[in-house]
């Protein structure tokens, strides 16, 4: 549904053949953002953007304000365009009168509404717009978009490259798209390389979120502790997304637990938790290729026992967490991890 939306407002942004309202929503800001500016870019004509552009805050306009905004008559342009950002926070005077231009738009203005990251997309104004969500890109996503943002800027990101920027600024696009602006002066006019981004985001190869998932996921507790400190002191990484990760984790490995004990066949354990992980629209920490493989690799490591009581850990690691009272998250992090790599009790069944 979002990106066969996202297409469809590429498009009227290519073609110049506007809807009456859009409506932006969804936790990723930074693309909210871009196709904001886009869209205005190729709806307001430079010359007369001064009579037929108006952006405002919601938590800053008021009723009068937007009333006329929404009903003035485009100067020697075709169209009028106005931004109300964060719809969320209008008053409700000033709603009121957003809901009674949204029952009779008019054709000759383009009005766009966004909701922040976080905010849960309002139903009511959904229905009386062209809604485009844009949700947070999953890690095989990212992938594809760091290379075409490099691309974009007229730089190349060598394949080895690329996932481990992605570890490096997890799904932050603002804080990407410097990284590699960074990386592109520094490279010049060659490739993008590992070493290129181990020398300046600080990000090193078997030293990433994904490699203490993978190391926890085989139980091997002297390599995953060895990881702790290190992801932590990552920029953007902090014990609570890692933590989730593992949870993500340890859900996925229980689910299939509880699938093979069922009778599903070994061979079809990577393909299921792949259709879990899009219906669920999982994040867990790397690509999902990657996790699923390490998932199904590793899961003849994992009882349904060992995965019940990871599951009491990892509630108990983020209720610490969330205890002003911790004054160490690796510490937090790092019993943690010992505590899900202790040795399996029991036998498992491949």
């Amino acid at each position: 549904m979002s990106v066969a939306a996202q297409r469809q407002l590429r498009s009227a942004i290519d073609d110049r053949r506007f809807d009456p309202v859009y409506y932006l929503s969804g936790d990723d800001d930074y693309r909210k953002d871009e196709a904001v500016a886009q869209l205005v870019a190729a709806a307001v004509e430079p010359a007369t953007a001064d009579f037929n552009f108006d952006s405002f805050r919601a938590s800053e306009v008021d009723a009068e304000r937007l009333d006329i905004a929404l009903s003035s008559l485009p100067m020697l342009a075709e169209r009028r365009v106005v931004v109300v950002r964060d719809v969320g926070a209008l008053k409700k005077a000033v709603r009121g009168v957003l809901d009674r231009y949204l029952a009779s738009p008019a054709r000759d203005t383009t009005l766009v509404l966004t909701s922040p990251a976080g905010d849960k997309p309002d139903a009511a104004i959904a229905d009386r717009a062209t809604a485009v969500p844009f949700p947070s890109l999953d890690g095989a996503q990212m992938l594809t978009w760091l290379a075409q943002h490099a691309r974009k800027i007229g730089a190349e990101l060598e394949a080895d490259s690329i996932p481990l920027l992605a570890d490096a600024v997890g799904a932050d696009l603002a804080h990407a798209a410097g990284e590699i602006d960074k990386l592109a002066s520094y490279a010049g006019n060659r490739p993008i390389t590992v070493a290129d981004v181990e020398a300046i985001v600080g990000m090193r190869r078997g030293e990433t979120v994904a490699d203490l998932l993978d190391a926890v996921a085989a139980r091997d507790g002297a390599r995953a502790v060895s990881l702790v400190g290190i992801v932590l002191s990552h920029p953007k990484t902090s014990a609570v997304p890692v933590v989730n990760n593992l949870a993500v984790q340890a859900l996925a490995m229980s689910w299939a637990r509880a699938a093979r004990d069922g009778g599903l066949n070994a061979s079809r354990v990577e393909s299921e938790l792949f259709r879990l992980l899009k219906a669920g629209a999982a994040f867990p920490g790397r690509p999902w290729s990657d996790a699923v493989k390490c998932w199904a690799r590793n899961l003849p490591r994992w009882s349904a026992g060992d995965l019940e009581s990871a599951l009491d850990h990892l509630l108990a690691a983020d209720l610490a967490l969330k205890d002003s009272r911790v004054s160490s998250e690796e510490g937090v992090v790092t019993s943690l991890v010992l505590a899900l790599c202790a040795p399996a009790h029991g036998t498992v069944a491949a």
